[in-house]
């Protein structure tokens, strides 16, 4: 009877160090799966944009129990590693590294200045005048930049400037011409009506005319204001895709997103406007930036339609911001040609002289 009844315990055991198994590989994946993947809520979204971060403890503690050759741990660890790194990288492309293509090449520098703190920051408009940006995204920019260096008001002779007493915070300069072009009836004066009120269509030479506009939903420091993020993203990405469906314009737009390329603000954002968002893996952080910029989160980004070749995306130096500046490198297309009239082969340019 009891050399009947030990190997059914034994068979018990087995199963219960199956199970104990399985729950360990088991429990890291459904974590990855939670911070990548669900509409997670606001405790687990914060957590998701340390993902990298996490990802590169996972592989040092990865490497010291393979060193120590707990090869089943060791090799889990790896494993989720790479999960956290590749949702990470199809969350957001990379940059093409600067390949040549037969389009119109424009630089782009975006900024949030943290509104007074860069009041006369003479190191911080150097380094833009000389990265000679043909279009600039300021995100918080002093009240009166423009008064206090005149040369950006006549380098940039076509400009969006917040006034006193409005709630958006957002400048754009171009070097092309451009005109306001509200997108959407949007009457009540908010933080988000900004895209709605005061996007800008550019004319660049030799390329097809685009929309540009820029964001900044509020910083997710409380569950309300992730929350007022999370519609305003919705807002936007819908109007910027009501548009792109109506017009078929090319679309760029900037700004502090206060999320990385795994956060649902981004997530919700990708999936509504149809936009992408290139990012480099590793390098392109801008907050905080007392930090590296390989420790830093990037949270601030530029989003670019189908038509968009994104070349490169690089990080700026620190100045008295508590971000750092980024400078795309994008290329667009020249417009289609036209077919000429019948009329065109008889007339010189400019019509017939009689």
């Amino acid at each position: 009877m009891n050399a009947a009844a030990a190997p059914s315990h034994k068979g018990k055991r087995t199963t219960l160090r199956s199970c104990f198994l399985a729950a360990r590989l088991m429990i890291p994946w459904s974590l990855v799966g939670l911070l990548v993947w669900s509409d997670r809520p606001y405790a687990l979204d914060l957590l998701s944009h340390f993902l990298l971060h996490a990802a590169g403890m996972l592989f040092v503690i990865a490497l010291a129990l393979l060193a120590l050759r707990r090869w089943r741990s060791g090799a889990n660890l790896v494993l989720v590693a790479l999960i956290l790194t590749t949702g990470w990288r199809l969350a957001a492309t990379a940059p093409t590294g600067g390949l040549a293509h037969p389009g119109t090449t424009i630089r782009l520098v975006e900024f949030n200045m943290h509104g007074e703190r860069a009041r006369h920051d003479n190191e911080a408009i150097t380094w833009l005048r000389d990265q000679d940006p043909d279009l600039v995204v300021l995100i918080e920019p002093p009240f009166g930049l423009l008064n206090d260096y005149p040369f950006l008001r006549e380098k940039y002779p076509y400009t969006v400037e917040p006034a006193a007493g409005l709630m958006w915070e957002v400048m754009l300069l171009s070097r092309f011409p451009a005109e306001v072009q509200p997108i959407a009836e949007y009457s009540e004066e908010t933080k988000f009506s900004f895209a709605a009120r005061r996007s800008l269509i550019v004319r660049p030479p030799n390329a097809s005319p685009f929309l540009l506009s820029a964001m900044h939903p509020p910083s997710p420091r409380t569950a309300e204001t992730w929350r007022k993020s999370l519609e305003g993203a919705e807002l936007n990405a819908g109007l910027f895709r009501a548009w792109r469906d109506k017009t078929s314009m090319p679309i760029v737009v900037a700004g502090d997103f206060n999320s990385t390329p795994v956060g649902r603000v981004h997530q919700t954002f990708a999936r509504i406007s149809g936009l992408k968002r290139s990012s480099p893996l590793l390098g392109g952080g801008t907050w905080p930036s007392r930090v590296p910029a390989a420790f830093a989160l990037p949270i601030d980004c530029v989003w670019t339609s189908s038509e968009w070749t994104v070349n490169t995306i690089q990080v700026g130096p620190r100045f008295r911001s508590d971000h750092r500046p980024i400078v795309a490198e994008l290329e667009l297309p020249p417009p289609p040609k036209q077919p000429p009239s019948e009329s065109t082969p008889r007339e010189p340019l400019g019509g017939s002289v009689r």
